[in-house]
């Protein structure tokens, strides 16, 4: 499936190990994006070299949506290709990273709007 990873981080094996081995079903947050760093230099950088037509980057800190991957939950929601995350469940987001690891720790299910 396009955009699904198969390694898993040591930090979160640790995390859950022990379920794990009780045979318990882990889950885990997934919005089905594809996400680059951004914030106001970078996006002004990129912005002016882009040709007459594009859709300009907000120039915001957060998570640029790259790509949204077909039939998932982030396409399902609205999210398009060049928003911007700035937060997840009220928690502020300045990188990719941040984003992907408040998405990893989500509650499967639970929707929050966006801004």
């Amino acid at each position: 499936m396009e955009g699904t990873g198969f390694s898993i981080p040591i930090n979160k094996v640790r995390e859950i190990m022990h379920d794990l081995s009780q045979g318990k079903e882990i889950q885990h947050g997934y919005v089905g994006i594809s996400l680059a760093t951004c914030n106001p230099e970078w996006a002004r950088r990129e912005n002016s070299r882009l040709s007459i037509g594009k859709e300009p980057i907000p120039e915001l800190t957060g998570a640029l949506v790259h790509k949204v991957y077909p039939r998932t939950p982030a396409e399902k929601g609205g999210l398009v290709s060049g928003d911007v995350i700035t937060a997840v469940d009220d928690t502020g987001v300045q990188s990719s990273d941040d984003a992907r690891k408040l998405i990893d720790k989500a509650t499967v299910g639970r929707v929050s709007g966006a801004v």
